[in-house]
């Protein structure tokens, strides 16, 4: 009967040892888990960050092609005015 008993004592410290071990796994898969969250939490942030980053610099580029146009059109009329005011010397 010792025998049996030190048997069953040797399945439970072997279980007992498993499931230690599986506890400390789930630890270990919670607290990675954990950190992968986080990185994309901070991959999310960043992306936000980057899309209002991108919206501004194409507002910002949209202003400056109205500004070239203003400035084209401005060109083109003071050529225009020049053009009027040669032609009227060589007129005289």
């Amino acid at each position: 009967m010792t025998q049996e008993n030190g048997n069953g004592s040797n399945r439970l410290d072997r279980i007992e040892a498993i499931m230690l071990d599986l506890a400390a796994a789930s630890v270990r898969h919670d607290n990675e888990f954990s950190r992968i969250n986080i990185t994309f939490e901070r991959i999310a942030a960043q992306q936000e960050a980057n899309r209002q980053a991108i919206a501004a610099l194409t507002a910002e580029q949209q202003l400056s092609r109205q500004d070239i146009n203003t400035l084209t059109a401005s060109i083109q009329d003071l050529r225009n005015l020049v053009a009027d005011y040669i032609q009227a010397r060589v007129e005289q």
